[in-house]
C-alpha cells in the first residue's frame, strides 16, 4: 500500500479545495478524470486486497531428521531459506533455523568436532 501513501492527503487537499474554496459562487478546482479514476482504483485496492495464495503459493521443502546437515545447508543456500521445517512421515518435528545451525556450527568448533581455523 506504500504506492498509495502520499494520495490520500493530496486528495483531502483537493475536497477542500472543491468544497471550501470559491471563486464567487463556483469552486476554484474540479477533479479531472485521472483524480476520480485514482481515488476509484484505491478504493477498490482497499477494499478488495490481493489474497495470500495464489500469489505468493509455492510448494513448502521439507526435511527428514535423518537428512544431513550438509544437505539442509545447500538447500538454504541455493534457495535463500533461513528455516526449513522438519517432518517426520506427515509429523511436524521442528524448525531447522540458520541461527540453530551457526549456534550448533559454534558449539561444534567449541568442541573441537570442526577446526576453527
Amino acid at each position: 500500500m506504500r504506492r498509495y501513501r502520499d494520495d490520500p492527503k493530496e486528495f483531502a487537499d483537493l475536497r477542500n479545495a472543491v468544497v471550501h474554496e470559491r471563486g464567487g459562487r463556483q469552486p476554484i478546482v474540479e477533479p479531472n478524470d485521472w483524480a476520480v479514476a485514482r481515488i476509484r482504483a484505491i478504493a477498490e485496492h482497499l477494499m478488495s486486497p490481493p489474497r495470500v495464495l495464489p500469489q505468493f503459493q509455492t510448494s513448502v521443502v521439507t526435511l527428514t531428521p535423518a537428512a544431513a546437515i550438509g544437505e539442509a545447508v545447500v538447500i538454504m543456500h541455493e534457495r535463500s531459506f533461513s528455516r526449513i521445517p522438519i517432518y517426520e512421515h506427515t509429523q511436524f518435528i521442528g524448525l531447522l533455523t540458520s541461527n540453530t545451525i551457526a549456534r550448533w556450527l559454534g558449539a561444534s568448533v567449541a568442541d573441537d568436532i570442526i577446526l576453527a581455523a
